[in-house]
């Protein structure tokens, strides 16, 4: 007699909606709110915006990895057979259905996290606009996007805005600190909270041009200019402090700044690492691991940014999103 488990049906229908959910990278999504929520906060002011704009961004993350593989389905079932949808084991209009149920809950709370504290809120609408932008880029990704030079500068807003959304919430108990010197156009946001989110977009692009063919052998000059593009958003990361020079609250010291370069530079270096082994020999497998380091590394990314500008208590809390992530990761694919 064997004593090996067979898996229940039940167990495995749950696994495939993890597996198409791309679960592990959903804490990522939730780690950029969490990360622009302390970099304009420090801590949270209400519970209910905060709450909101994670379980916004959870929800609008989620969708778009699900409608990638409804949209993705014909070539799946030559490439990525194994995927929930070309095995059969979820059908492609239930995986429609559960898609726009998520960008619907998606944008409800996203608009909620504006108006749910409305009384304290100055710009009670911005979270909401951002989130209908976060919306349209998900679908314009997955529908139009994807299969075009354009499709990682589609994945990279993408996340861009996703880190605008945690930055969304303004309070009349922190006016001072969000509305005085310093902010630009879009909504008020500061030079260096634009710039904060746009290093995070471009480290996505890198990624996302990374990936565009980790099922097969890649090409390394796609791979290398990933690589670069992801330096790039790193750099950005690095230089933020010289836009923040007006505000109290941020960058009090040029040891700061210091400190945020060392902590870009440990956390690069093993991504460099697994990527420049992916660029010497592109089989899918080098490829795809250093894809789903460099896309979990985002938490222990956001957590550096905030460590510098706010302290130790917000950055380990973001911090603590690598666990379950980490956890889910050993039984479902992230890529």
């Amino acid at each position: 007699m064997t004593s090996s488990i067979v898996p229940t049906r039940s167990a495995s229908s749950w696994l495939a909606w993890l597996q198409l959910c791309r679960i592990p990278n959903v804490f990522t999504a939730v780690a950029d709110i969490w990360m622009g929520y302390f970099f304009t906060h420090g801590t949270p002011l209400a519970w209910t915006p905060f709450l909101a704009l994670s379980f916004s961004s959870a929800c609008l993350y989620t969708a778009g990895m699900v409608l990638n593989d409804v949209a993705d389905v014909v070539q799946d079932r030559h490439e990525r057979p194994h995927r929930p949808i070309p095995s059969g084991r979820i059908r492609v209009d239930r995986a429609q259905q559960f898609g726009v149920l998520l960008l619907t809950l998606g944008l409800f709370c996203g608009w909620w996290a504006g108006f749910a504290d409305r009384e304290n809120s100055l710009l009670p609408w911005r979270a909401g606009i951002v989130a209908t932008l976060l919306t349209i880029s998900v679908v314009a990704y997955d529908l139009l996007l994807k299969q075009t030079w354009a499709g990682p500068l589609g994945m990279g807003l993408c996340r861009m805005l996703n880190v605008l959304l945690g930055m969304s919430i303004v309070s009349s108990a922190a006016s001072d600190d969000n509305l005085q010197v310093g902010t630009v156009f879009p909504f008020t946001y500061r030079a260096a909270e634009l710039a904060v989110a746009a290093g995070i977009g471009i480290y996505i692009i890198g990624v996302t041009w990374f990936a565009r063919t980790e099922a097969k052998t890649s090409a390394r000059p796609q791979l290398t200019g990933g690589l670069i593009t992801m330096l790039v958003g790193f750099a950005l990361l690095g230089c933020y402090p010289r836009l923040s020079r007006h505000s109290p609250l941020f960058w009090q010291s040029q040891s700061q700044s210091i400190t945020l370069w060392w902590l870009l530079g440990l956390l690069g270096l093993p991504i460099v690492r697994r990527c420049v082994s992916a660029i010497a020999r592109p089989d899918a497998k080098r490829v795809q691991s250093a894809i789903k380091l460099s896309i979990l590394s985002l938490i222990l990314l956001d957590a550096s940014v905030v460590l510098v500008a706010r302290g130790p208590i917000p950055a380990a809390t973001i911090a603590l999103l690598l666990l379950p992530s980490l956890a889910l990761a050993r039984i479902v694919y992230s890529t």
